[in-house]
């Protein structure tokens, strides 16, 4: 039952961009609206979950509740070295960089 002072939460799929570079995978996704603080990303059993809450401003006042979750899973393959990840957001995009391990990395044979 809603009594008028409950929000409904929208979840929403960020679209998504993958390329993939010699030494790792950049992955980037739309999260326009979306505080710093409130994406959280984390790997588990060879999955790259993120997730993020939008809230909504009247005036000056910031609602706590959020109104949209962004959220999205990865299943990563299995040359990502899940202890280099990185990641930066700005204007609304996250980057994610996903290193190579370093024994898939191309590598010139030295010939005697």
């Amino acid at each position: 039952m809603n009594n008028g002072n409950e929000r409904a939460v929208h979840t929403m799929v960020p679209a998504v961009d993958i390329v993939e570079t010699k030494g790792s995978y950049i992955v980037t996704l739309d999260i326009p609206g979306a505080a710093k603080d409130s994406i959280k990303a984390h790997v588990e059993d060879n999955t790259l979950n993120v997730m993020a809450s939008v809230s909504e401003y009247f005036g000056n006042v910031k609602e706590e509740e959020p109104i949209k979750t962004y959220r999205r899973e990865f299943s990563l393959a299995n040359d990502v070295d899940v202890n280099t990840i990185d990641a930066k957001y700005d204007s609304g995009v996250l980057t994610i960089t996903l290193n190579k391990k370093l024994q898939y990395l191309p590598r010139e044979i030295s010939i005697n």
